[in-house]
């Protein structure tokens, strides 16, 4: 199966897995790789909820090397693409409490959970995240501006657009 999700061809992981798993204990015994590519693939064919259930055993509590990390990723773009933001904060807050994260998941993690942040309206959670993001990220200087874009609409919205544009200049500032 790997191979067909190397060709991106979903559909028939999918169909695969329907014919396997019925026969074989839903699949319970399959290697990591082979359930992370099943789930991709549901991800893909739109069927989000059949991804979860594949992917949820290497989000509960202690890290699975390797592959709680690829689960996190996905579950992170399933919650986004649902706009499931309580579920975008409380995955992150696991991971960032008990897993060792590579600094560039880091990042995109803690994008998403700004991103949940604003759109939960707890401005003043996201605020300093989105400031630390803009200055600490590799994509600093694009991401500055869409801080700046972001907290310029935000903090307009609140009546405090100097606070907001101070925040702003100073991810540009930071940026490398």
């Amino acid at each position: 199966m790997p191979e067909l999700v190397r060709d991106e061809n979903y559909g028939r992981v999918v169909d695969y897995w329907n014919k396997y798993a019925q026969k074989n204990n839903e699949g319970k015994d399959v290697n990591d790789e082979t359930r992370l590519g099943v789930a991709l693939s549901f991800w893909k064919k739109e069927q989000p909820t059949r991804a979860l259930e594949l992917i949820d055993r290497y989000l509960q509590g202690e890290e699975i090397p390797k592959y709680s990390a690829m689960a996190l990723d996905m579950a992170l773009g399933i919650y986004v693409d649902e706009q499931a933001w309580s579920k975008v904060t409380a995955l992150v807050n696991l991971a960032k409490d008990k897993w060792k994260l590579d600094p560039k998941q880091k990042v995109h993690i803690e994008y998403a959970q700004a991103m949940a942040y604003e759109n939960l309206g707890e401005t003043e959670r996201s605020t300093p995240l989105l400031g630390w993001l803009g200055f600490k990220s590799a994509f600093a200087p694009v991401f500055a501006c869409l801080c700046h874009v972001l907290h310029g609409q935000v903090f307009h919205e609140e009546e405090r657009a100097e606070e907001g544009f101070r925040i702003c200049a100073g991810s540009v500032s930071h940026a490398p």
